[in-house]
C-alpha cells in the first residue's frame, strides 16, 4: 500500500484520478473473495505476500487519490473548506468503524464466552 501510495501520484499525471480510484475499488472487491480460498494451514510468510498484495494494491490506488477526487468537484475558492469537510467525515467515519468493530467483538465474546477456550 505504501508503495503504491507514491507510484499512484505519478500515474495521476497520465491516468484519471476517476479511473484509478475505479480500478482500485473493483479490485479490492476481489481480495477477500478471493483470498479466503487460497490459503493453507501450513502456509510459508512468502506465501502470503502476493495473497496480502490483493488488499494492499486496490488500497495503495483508491486511498491515495480518494481525497483528490472528492476535492476536484469542490470550487477552487472553496477548496480549503472542502478539504476540512472531507477530513472531518473521514476521521468521523473512522471513528464510527473502530467503534461499531469494537461493540460487534465484545457482544460476540460476552455471547460465546467459551469460543476463545480450547
Amino acid at each position: 500500500m505504501l508503495v503504491l501510495t507514491f507510484v499512484t501520484a505519478r500515474m495521476a499525471a497520465r491516468i484519471s484520478t476517476k479511473y484509478l480510484v475505479g480500478i482500485g475499488t473493483i479490485f479490492s472487491v476481489a481480495g477477500p473473495i478471493l483470498l479466503p480460498h487460497s490459503l493453507s494451514v501450513g502456509m510459508t510468510t512468502t506465501a502470503l505476500i502476493p495473497r496480502f498484495a490483493l488488499f494492499g494494491v486496490p488500497l495503495g490506488l483508491t486511498l491515495s487519490q480518494l481525497d483528490n477526487l472528492t476535492i476536484s468537484f469542490a470550487k477552487a475558492s472553496e477548496s480549503n473548506e472542502a478539504s476540512g469537510g472531507y477530513d472531518a467525515f473521514s476521521w468521523l467515519g473512522s471513528s464510527l468503524g473502530t467503534a461499531v468493530i469494537g461493540a460487534l467483538l465484545v457482544a460476540f465474546a460476552e455471547a460465546n464466552p467459551a469460543a476463545g477456550k480450547h
